[in-house]
């Protein structure tokens, strides 16, 4: 492990130490030019420059889900994706890349459906991982459900979908004249 040391003026008495990481990547550390104090740890300093996306339904085309079975909610435009994790196109899945633990948020409206049972989904690797709330309506208004969890990825093979199912008798749109909903999330700490 690489050490720096920088000794204070001849008449100081104390020493000033500043370690290097055991890493091949490159760090920058820069110094405020003004008077005054910095006080770190090891664990003070965070630059969080992983995976973020927001996805959405598009209101204006339609998605089916089956009537008191799990459908996978295809979010089509994406607000923004900084490292490029969503499929938006083909399997609708956050696939982060870097190891560490996400925040995760969905929110799925549907129209035009009276049910008591509305439940959005946090899929993790194909499997159910973690339930939202359920929110039943009597009205033709439709219901909303949301999730939201803190999640490990392992940065290499994890993904996340969101998925629904309803009580109904049968099938209903997502979204309609509303949002059909959004998913999105972050990286709150690497691993």
């Amino acid at each position: 492990m690489s050490k720096v040391s920088i000794k204070g003026n001849p008449s100081g008495t104390g020493n000033f130490s500043i370690e290097a990481p055991n890493s091949n990547v490159d760090r920058t550390l820069n110094l405020p030019d003004e008077a005054g104090t910095v006080l770190t740890s090891s664990s003070s300093i965070t630059q969080n420059n992983g995976p973020a996306f927001d996805a959405y339904h598009l209101s204006s085309i339609s998605t089916f889900i089956g009537a008191s079975v799990f459908t996978k909610i295809p979010f089509q435009s994406k607000e923004f994706d900084t490292d490029d994790c969503f499929d938006n196109v083909t399997n609708y899945r956050f696939t982060p890349t870097v190891a560490g633990y996400y925040q995760l948020n969905a929110v799925v409206a549907v129209s035009d459906v009276n049910s008591d049972f509305f439940l959005s989904t946090i899929y993790k690797n194909g499997s159910r991982f973690r339930d939202g709330c359920n929110f039943p309506t009597t009205s033709e208004a439709g219901p909303v459900s949301n999730v939201s969890s803190l999640v490990y990825a392992n940065g290499t093979t994890d993904y996340f979908e969101i998925y629904v199912i309803i009580e109904a008798s049968t099938n209903v749109d997502v979204g309609g004249a509303e949002s059909g909903g959004y998913f999105n999330g972050s990286l709150v700490r690497s691993e």
